[in-house]
């Protein structure tokens, strides 16, 4: 039988439902804190931007679920692409593709990773250089070909074309066109499978503990320790035994 991950062995072993309320109770710390602090960080850094209004709630949410899938992806702890979110959230006019799925915004968060990847450094050096070159694309090409990631004399000149055109948006999606045509798809290819299925699980983990930390004293208050007793230990320490076999 597979062996279940640590994270769930105290609430299989319990023996009562106040018991299963009670190690829900104490590791609730740990989920919630997570949980709300990733919420709320990046929460902070897109209303000190000024830019969505009553959107605010919504791009958040949007940019949490991104983080959490690209978690799955890269083998990378969601926590640390967030980080590289908020950094990109400074940015205001890469900034303003936050609420778009797909976007700037989104391809600009991939190619920090896959850049960081293939060039040798960290996510967040290269976010800054690659939010850098997408807010003021003239100057900001520059740094980015000192880094290692290169632009032809035609492709500088089209920038700088489409910049003095008012044309923002466009240069900024011939920058990310380049860069992803260089650097693309890195991070997910070196990505190890055990970071992904550890941090899948994490995930897991966090989503049934939060849910339960709700359920559970609610179940025990219309089902009192004695009404349940036979019910846990059949039951609960049957899953128990079973999952733990050799």
């Amino acid at each position: 039988m597979v062996r279940l991950w640590p994270g769930l062995v105290p609430l299989l072993r319990v023996r009562s439902l106040s018991g299963l309320s009670g190690t829900l109770l104490r590791k609730r710390s740990v989920w919630v804190k997570r949980f709300c602090s990733r919420t709320l960080f990046l929460k902070q850094v897109a209303k000190t931007t000024g830019q969505f209004g009553g959107e605010l709630d919504s791009v958040t949410n949007r940019l949490i679920k991104f983080a959490d899938a690209q978690e799955l992806r890269l083998g990378v702890d969601a926590e640390v692409v967030k980080q590289v979110q908020a950094q990109l959230l400074s940015f205001k006019a890469l900034g303003k593709s936050a609420g778009e799925a797909g976007g700037s915004f989104d391809r600009a968060t991939k190619a920090a990773f896959d850049m960081a990847m293939v060039l040798k450094r960290d996510a967040s050096g290269q976010a800054i250089a690659l939010g850098k070159a997408l807010e003021d694309p003239i100057r900001g090409i520059t740094a980015l070909r000192k880094g290692g990631t290169t632009f032809t004399a035609q492709q500088q000149e089209q920038i700088r074309t489409l910049v003095e055109s008012n044309r923002l948006l466009d240069a900024q999606a011939l920058i990310l066109t380049e860069v992803e045509s260089q650097y693309g798809g890195a991070a997910e290819a070196g990505a190890l499978y055990s970071d992904r299925f550890r941090l899948g699980l994490e995930q897991i983990k966090e989503t049934i503990g939060i849910s339960l930390i709700a359920f559970v004293p609610k179940l025990c208050r219309v089902f009192p320790d004695q009404c349940c007793a036979t019910f846990d230990q059949s039951f609960l320490s049957r899953i128990s035994r079973c999952c733990w076999r050799s």
